[in-house]
C-alpha cells in the first residue's frame, strides 16, 4: 500500500500449466494496520509468558515496533492464507503492487522454467546490487534482496510461516532473511521493474 492507498499483492498458482494459473488479489493494507494495532512483536512472546509476566518484567517478542516486522508479518499470512487455500500447489508467483512488467513473454517463460526445474525460490526482480556486482560483466544471477516478484515453492513459505526466533524475526527484513536462507538465484535480465517513487513503509 501506499500513503494510505490500499495495497494489494497478486497470486499466481499452478501445478497444471496447461490449465492456466490461478490469479489473486490480497489486500495487504488490512493485515498490517491491524498488526500495528494489537501491538505487533511488543505483545508477550507467548500465552504462558504473558500470563505469568509481572508489571515491568514482560518478556516481548521484539523490543521495538519495526516497519520490517510489520511487512514479515504481513508476508507470514498472506503465505499462510494461500497455503491453506491451495493445499495442492507446490509453486506460487507474488507480485507487489508497485511492480511494473518489462516484458510478459520472459516473464511467462521464466516462471515456467523455474516451476519446471522446482526451484525452492526465484527473484523475477533484477535488484540494482546485483548489477554493482558485475563489474563491468553481466549481471549476477545471485539473489540480494527484494521482493517485487517472486517465485517461491511451499516449503519455503511454510518455514517463513513458522519463523518466530527473536535473532531472525527481529533483526531482518523479509528479504534479508530470505536471502540469508539461500543462496537463491535471480533473473538476470530486466524482466519486472519496480517503481522508485522513494516510498518509505509501502507495500
Amino acid at each position: 500500500y501506499n500513503n494510505g492507498v490500499e495495497g494489494e499483492n497478486t497470486v499466481a498458482n499452478s501445478n497444471n500449466p496447461s490449465d492456466g494459473p490461478t490469479l489473486q488479489r490480497i489486500n495487504t493494507l488490512r493485515i498490517s494496520n491491524q498488526y500495528a494495532r494489537s501491538g505487533g512483536a511488543l505483545r508477550p512472546s507467548s500465552p504462558s509468558t504473558a500470563k505469568n509476566a509481572t508489571n515491568g518484567n514482560q518478556q516481548f517478542l521484539c523490543r521495538k515496533m519495526k516497519w520490517e516486522q510489520r511487512l514479515f508479518v504481513v508476508y507470514q499470512s498472506v503465505f499462510q492464507k494461500i497455503l491453506h487455500q491451495y493445499p495442492d500447489d507446490e509453486g506460487f508467483v507474488i507480485i507487489e503492487d508497485d511492480a511494473i512488467l518489462k516484458s510478459p513473454k520472459i516473464f511467462a517463460e521464466e516462471v515456467c522454467n523455474v516451476h519446471r526445474w522446482r526451484m525452492i525460490f526465484y527473484s523475477l526482480f533484477r535488484s540494482p546490487l546485483q548489477l554493482k556486482r558485475a563489474w563491468g560483466r553481466s549481471p549476477s544471477c545471485i539473489y540480494r534482496h527484494g521482493t517485487v516478484a517472486f517465485y517461491i515453492r511451499r516449503p519455503m513459505m511454510e518455514k517463513i510461516v513458522k519463523e518466530r526466533r527473536r535473532s531472525l524475526f527481529c533483526r531482518f527484513p523479509i528479504d534479508m532473511y530470505i536471502s540469508k536462507s539461500g543462496p537463491w538465484y535471480a533473473s538476470r535480465r530486466e524482466v519486472v521493474g519496480h517503481l522508485d517513487s522513494g516510498r518509505i513503509g509501502s507495500f
